[in-house]
């Protein structure tokens, strides 16, 4: 007999041992390894849940997490439950562990008074979207991920202009972050302290591990990087033809060259994730890029990640950086009735915690 019930401290060795037989993707496939914490993922979150399902009341045979949060639709608020970290034993597939897990979910979000459910999918992963359908939540856009290529030292026109954030410059970075992000979908603007609150709760993130660029002692762009590897360590386990295609033409110019080094099988990727992101001026997010391009370079880091709508400005210039692209499917489904409809003409947010 199933059971489905929150899980709690005890149960971490078990969900880790049930990480490991569910890698993500399926085209280009990684094994995920959140020891020795299992829980550190849903940290930055501040109130998250973790539910798992159980057989015989003890061995667990799936797992799925949510959190509620406010955020804006159309400038108005709502409250909306996003879903992650969905895994289901294999041996156990095909039972309706996932859609029983995702039901109560959404069970939990309706008590909790949400407007509705949201999740990510990576293009290609087939069961997954299936799910989705099957469970009426519909693909509203389709966003992306970049994984900016770190190879080589960048030129920048004036190192001086940049510096670590401070105290002093965070109200500066609040205001260009709600600014970059008004018109966005599922973004709630912070102010200090809910800004501050947010950069505690990522683990092994600091205040200093966040940029500005200065003009005149005007803030123009803001860049942080977060290195997710120390709590969640992503192993590629299978390649997609794409990285097939282009690992030789690049293995080849590389005798002459420098070039990008294609992750292989059995490696773990070496990334950091871009937060926060944010510009009044494009030039000037392109120099931070650069800044935090040969930090990497410096600590062995092969990759900047991040998440952005296709139709952002930043999609622009993430995009003059050497880069490799995934398109993530944006699945919502309302469980009240919302005044306000979506909309796919509109900018959607997407927190890089939530990729």
């Amino acid at each position: 007999m199933m059971e489905i019930r929150e899980a709690n401290k005890d149960d971490n060795d078990a969900l880790l041992e049930l990480q490991t037989k569910c890698p993500m993707g399926v085209n280009f496939v990684v094994a995920v390894d959140s020891s020795p914490d299992y829980f550190a993922r849903s940290q930055p979150y501040p109130d998250p849940h973790v539910f798992v399902a159980t057989e015989n009341q003890k061995t667990i045979v799936g797992s799925a997490a949510c959190t509620i949060r406010n955020v804006l639709v159309q400038a108005k608020p709502i409250k909306a439950a996003f879903t992650y970290g969905m895994m289901v034993d294999p041996v156990k597939r095909g039972k309706g562990i996932a859609s029983q897990l995702q039901k109560h979910i959404e069970n939990y979000a309706t008590k909790q008074k949400a407007d509705l459910c949201h999740l990510l999918v990576m293009e290609g992963n087939v069961p997954s979207i299936k799910l989705c359908q099957k469970m009426g939540f519909q693909l509203i856009k389709d966003c992306t991920y970049f994984s900016l290529m770190v190879y080589k030292h960048e030129q920048l026109q004036n190192e001086t202009n940049i510096k670590t954030m401070d105290e002093t410059d965070i109200e500066n970075v609040v205001s260009i972050m709600n600014d970059t992000y008004r018109d966005y979908d599922f973004y709630h603007p912070y102010d200090k302290e809910t800004f501050q609150a947010h950069v505690r709760r990522l683990p092994y993130f600091r205040q200093e591990d966040i940029f500005i660029l200065q003009k005149e002692k005007n803030i123009e762009a803001c860049l942080g990087h977060w290195d997710q590897n120390k709590t969640r360590r992503e192993k590629v386990q299978k390649m997609n033809l794409r990285l097939k295609a282009i690992s030789l033409p690049i293995k080849f110019l590389s005798l002459f060259t420098k070039m990008p080094r294609i992750p292989k099988p059995g490696e773990t990727l070496k990334q950091w994730h871009l937060f926060p992101i944010a510009c009044k001026d494009a030039a000037s997010l392109e120099q931070l890029i650069k800044h935090v391009n040969n930090l990497a370079l410096k600590n062995d880091v092969t990759m900047l990640a991040t998440a952005v709508d296709s139709q952002s400005p930043l999609a622009g210039v993430l995009s003059k950086f050497r880069h490799v692209k995934v398109k993530t499917h944006y699945f919502v489904k309302p469980i009240r009735k919302m005044r306000t409809p979506l909309s796919k003409e509109r900018k959607f947010y997407i927190d890089i915690t939530d990729v």
